[in-house]
């Protein structure tokens, strides 16, 4: 999946949360609101009528009493049937609580209309019936959005008939100026309401992010734990007896990374011969972890088909493939493929692109691995030539193989490890008992580096002990040392 894709495809995710999320506090607030006015209406009638009963009974036949009273049973009837109704029905859509929402406090609105007794309220009736009504319909409006989690919109949509007909009415009534400017003026009542609702929405989205961001970070943490897990499991397990060593420390960025040690396990047992392959791939966390996978796979393929491949057949397949899939995708790696023989003291390497790897012979001289090739996936693969190399390889020589990561460690004045100090302390300095070269290099660079890594880092010491050359007496003669080939 492109970058691209995958940012929309989480958006679209966390869109679909949110929306779940606000349909559900919609309707338990809509609960609440509901309730709310259907017992406060309840309660109304109840009072009123336990006022006129103990003062004067005969005003309950009264014509306001009576038309005020219904209307007040009607809105508590309403209410209590949509709380009935919700209340009842495990599905509610957002749209049809909106659309319940609009319909209630219209209905209360015109209610309020066509209720004589609004009316009766002024010294002339009906000459202060507009003003009146707004008065009732912007309480109803405010009432409503210190309940419900509308949007600013979505606050304004039931204003809209209502403030439709009170304009018709004012005008048709008093056809002037005045009555045009009042009901432009109008809408303003929908405001407090609106920026109640803008308020709410706002906080709820807020909150509703750092809840769904802190989620998903406790989530990811978990699954990058257990994906560094199995990533980890890839890797080989050092050697420490026999006469082929090897030993290394990994330090990726992040969680995860692009950098890959891969050991021929079919010839582990094989006292004789053992194959690495080192790989660094472009890019860094979990996009180059995944594409480590994907080559780990490939090369598993490569050594079960041909066990006993040399490593200028392993980088000519492995650039086939990068070419052919990963390259596509602007991903490219860097190989180093090693092949040792201790019945012909010798070791075969093939480079493509990778940073030079460095041989420390048995008397302390260092020499130089250099690249044979190109990085793996740039070229087609006819046109790949990975030109291996063969160097001595006996009794006491020490390979150390490595990611750019640690020739990339930057100090505080920005200026970077480098071949130099690498070469420096491979000739001057001495490797840690236990960690061997590995935990001396890593050691180094931490302490030369400033700040946190910015690369991965993979550091590879394969080496043969001294107490092996009784094996290369045995096995092979001396003439059998080939000098360098020429890369």
């Amino acid at each position: 999946m492109a970058r691209g894709q995958a940012s929309q495809t989480f958006t679209m995710e966390f869109g679909r949360e949110f929306e779940v999320e606000r349909e559900a506090w919609l309707r338990t607030r809509f609960l609440w609101y509901t309730g709310v006015v259907a017992a406060l209406a309840v309660s109304w009638l109840l009072i009123t009528l336990l006022a006129l009963s103990l003062s004067d009974p005969g005003k309950l036949l009264g014509a306001v009493s009576l038309t005020r009273s219904a209307m007040i049973l009607l809105t508590a009837v309403v209410y209590a049937w949509a709380f009935w109704y919700v209340n009842h029905r495990t599905q509610v859509s957002r749209e049809r609580l909106l659309r319940l929402v609009y319909t209630l406090i219209v209905a209360v609105g015109l209610l309020q209309l066509v209720a004589p007794s609004v009316a009766s309220l002024t010294d002339q009736p009906g000459a202060g019936l507009g003003l009146e009504w707004i008065g009732v319909v912007f309480f109803i409006h405010v009432f409503a959005c210190m309940f419900l989690p509308l949007t600013a919109w979505e606050s304004y949509r039931p204003l809209v008939p209502l403030l439709v007909i009170n304009g018709a009415f004012l005008i048709l009534r008093e056809p002037s100026i005045l009555s045009v400017v009042s009901v432009v003026f109008t809408p303003i009542i929908g405001a407090p309401g609106a920026l109640i609702c803008r308020f709410r929405h706002s906080h709820f989205r807020r909150e509703f992010t750092f809840r769904a961001l802190r989620g998903r970070y406790a989530e990811m943490k978990r699954e990058l734990v257990d994906a560094r897990r199995l990533h980890e499991s890839l890797f080989p397990s050092p050697i420490d007896s026999g006469p082929i060593r090897f030993k290394y420390m990994y330090e990726p960025m992040r969680q995860l990374g692009g950098d890959y040690l891969y050991v021929n396990r079919r010839t582990i047992e094989d006292d004789h011969e053992l194959s690495i392959v080192l790989l660094d791939v472009t890019g860094h966390g979990i996009s180059a972890a995944l594409t480590v996978n994907r080559l780990h796979g490939e090369l598993d393929r490569i050594f079960a088909e041909q066990p006993d491949i040399g490593p200028g057949e392993v980088l000519r397949l492995l650039n086939r493939y990068v070419h052919l899939t990963l390259a596509t995708h602007s991903v490219y790696v860097t190989a180093m493929c090693v092949r040792v023989r201790t019945r012909t003291n010798d070791l075969e390497y093939a480079s493509g692109g990778h940073p030079p790897a460095f041989l420390r012979a048995v008397d302390g001289s260092i020499e130089e691995l250099g690249s044979t090739s190109l990085v793996l996936g740039v070229n087609n693969h006819d046109d790949f030539e990975p030109e291996p190399a063969t160097l001595r390889f006996g009794p006491g020589d020490t390979l150390v193989a490595y990611t750019d990561g640690a020739m990339e460690a930057q100090n505080r004045a920005g200026k970077f490890f480098g071949l130099d100090r690498l070469r420096a302390l491979l000739a001057t300095g001495s490797p840690r008992a236990h960690g061997g070269w590995p935990e001396t290099i890593v050691t180094a660079v931490d302490s030369f580096r400033f700040g946190p890594a910015k690369d991965d880092m993979l550091i590879v010491e394969l080496a043969r002990p001294l107490e092996a050359a009784r094996f290369s007496r045995s096995d092979a003669p001396a003439q059998a040392v080939a000098a360098p080939v020429d890369a």
